[in-house]
């Protein structure tokens, strides 16, 4: 590995606030993470917190490029916008970047959409705004409010520049708003699963939305689209500390297995709830992701030739599906305290920031080290998020066309009635399991993600991330560390006995980690990483690219 573990005596775990040296442009990243870990529902799902942090720092993008001297929005590729040179200042620049990200993250983030006795994001987001200075009386309330703000000051430009990044992005593909035609409930299959709206609510006795709620970023029905169905029925929660192992059937070996979570099995067997209405069962996040529209890309299936993204491994033959399983088990039978770290710091799960949120940490500290102007934050968040955002149409147009199986569920169909030597459970030494109880390494509930494997979304968006960091600051120098404080861990809440620094010497070895991590925890096969990196070079290239274009004026 390139990069270093060692254990240290004190703690200084980068946190999600940033320092009074940030910019306004880190500060409000740091907000709209703050909102990514609270979002509940399909909100953050890992393609849609990508999705909504390319949008936000669009809007602030925009909002940046009306006082630039040169460069030019995404909604205004002619300049009209552009203030005169003597309103070009910091100042004005700090507020119009502020109102746009206000007027953006209420509209991602709308009142309403956490459960009570949770504040709702308004909340944060007004006390972020005082806290700059700003009045609350300039902001916007309505799309047309916004849409005619006065240019002729900072922050009617900012309300301004907000909303044509969201009217642009308003019939997306995302179904944001959650007003197309929802998947149908009951699902069309042999046996009981989960709705695609049951975040929401959605059963088959309610199968559409009251003209009060909002099925946000639910699968649709649509005239050249069919909504997903999965091949294979739920498989119950089991580890090999359970006893008796429920729901065990796997009809296709060869594609994603929704799973039914702890809470979700306890719910079942009580009798307390039916698949519909039971929490913690899983179904596939933002299937319908392909169709969204994208930054840079040319289409979601760009790079769908086999030599780019070749098919997944495991279905070249049943040897290589074999292999696979071997490997993966040869990565539980290898975990020690250091490759569990690894797993737990990379997990990114729910109520986390996510992998697109986690590199948005990496470039607030990128902004901090290098002392960036207001300027550059502008241009770094926006071309980094947006290669993120590109990274999950991609990964999840795979997903989807692949439908990849786990290996969660390739070894326990290949390993079933055999004896293997791997990770025991919580607890647990490295002992002999029976195959077919063989769990993966990962914190929460959830064993394994809501979507399927091939590819992997950590090592796409790491790597595109990375690849936009590495061009923008014109060396892979990284230089990051941080602190994980004694029991960190979650899966196995002993480890480590002390204070453990991960350091970081380069974007790359960061990147690479993450993708390893999927490895070292059971939830990814080694290509499911190794194509995921190599496409996520490529998005990252391409959506640097296009930035330059608005950084240059010459769209």
């Amino acid at each position: 590995m390139n990069r270093a573990l060692r254990v240290t005596a004190f703690v200084a775990v980068l946190g999600c606030a940033t320092s009074a040296s940030a910019t306004v442009v880190s500060d409000w990243n740091a907000a709209a993470l703050a909102e990514v870990r609270l979002s509940k529902a399909l909100r953050n799902g890992p393609p849609i917190v990508a999705r909504a942090l390319a949008i936000a720092h669009t809007c602030m993008y925009d909002a940046w490029a009306a006082f630039a001297d040169v460069a030019v929005g995404t909604t205004d590729s002619s300049g009209s916008r552009r203030r005169p040179a003597n309103e070009r200042t910091d100042e004005n620049k700090a507020k119009a970047i502020s109102f746009a990200a206000y007027r953006c993250l209420r509209n991602l983030y709308p009142d309403g959409s956490l459960p009570p006795p949770l504040a709702q994001p308004s909340v944060r987001l007004n006390t972020m705004l005082l806290s700059l200075g700003y009045s609350l009386n300039e902001t916007c309330n309505t799309d047309q409010d916004c849409r005619n703000s006065s240019p002729e000051t900072a922050a009617g430009l900012g309300n301004i520049a907000a909303q044509a990044v969201i009217d642009a992005r308003r019939h997306d593909g995302s179904n944001q708003y959650g007003d197309l035609t929802p998947a149908p409930c009951p699902v069309p299959t042999p046996w009981p699963l989960p709705c695609a709206a049951t975040a929401y609510g959605q059963t088959s006795a309610h199968p559409t939305p009251r003209l009060d709620e909002v099925w946000a970023y639910s699968d649709y029905v649509a005239a050249d689209y069919q909504p997903y169905v999965p091949t294979n029925p739920l498989m119950g929660y089991c580890n090999p500390l359970v006893v008796v192992c429920e729901r065990q059937d796997i009809v296709d070996p060869n594609h994603w297995q929704p799973l039914i979570f702890s809470n979700g099995q306890a719910c079942l067997d009580s009798g307390s709830g039916t698949e519909e209405t039971c929490p913690g069962i899983q179904l596939f996040i933002a299937p319908q992701w392909e169709r969204v529209t994208p930054f840079a890309l040319t289409s979601a299936d760009q790079f769908d030739d086999i030599l780019t993204i070749p098919p997944p491994d495991y279905l070249k033959n049943s040897g290589h599906y074999h292999k696979n399983v071997d490997d993966m088990i040869q990565f539980s039978r290898s975990l020690d305290t250091g490759r569990k770290l690894i797993v737990e710091y990379w997990a990114d799960g729910p109520s986390s920031e996510l992998p697109p949120g986690h590199w948005g940490l990496f470039a607030q500290f990128v902004s901090q080290r290098d002392h960036h102007t207001i300027d550059q934050d502008a241009k770094m968040f926006f071309a980094m998020h947006n290669a993120s955002f590109d990274a999950g149409i991609v990964a999840w147009h795979i997903k989807r066309k692949y439908n990849g199986v786990r290996p969660i569920t390739a070894i326990r169909v290949v390993k079933r009635g055999k004896n293997i030597h791997a990770w025991g459970g919580p607890g647990r030494p490295i002992e002999q399991i029976p195959g077919e109880k063989w769990s993966p390494y990962n914190p929460g509930t959830n064993l394994t993600p809501s979507f399927p494997g091939y590819f992997s979304g950590h090592s796409v968006f790491s790597r595109s991330s990375a690849t936009v960091l590495q061009l923008f600051t014109g060396s892979d120098d990284f230089g990051f560390s941080t602190v994980l404080p004694a029991g960190f861990g979650r899966v196995e809440p002993g480890i480590p006995l002390v204070p453990t620094t991960f350091l970081y010497a380069t974007f790359s070895d960061a990147a690479n980690e993450a993708g390893l991590s999927r490895l070292y925890g059971g939830i990814h096969f080694a290509d499911d990483n190794t194509t995921a990196q190599n496409v996520g070079y490529l998005i990252g290239v391409q959506a640097w690219t296009k930035a330059l274009t608005y950084f240059n004026g010459s769209r």
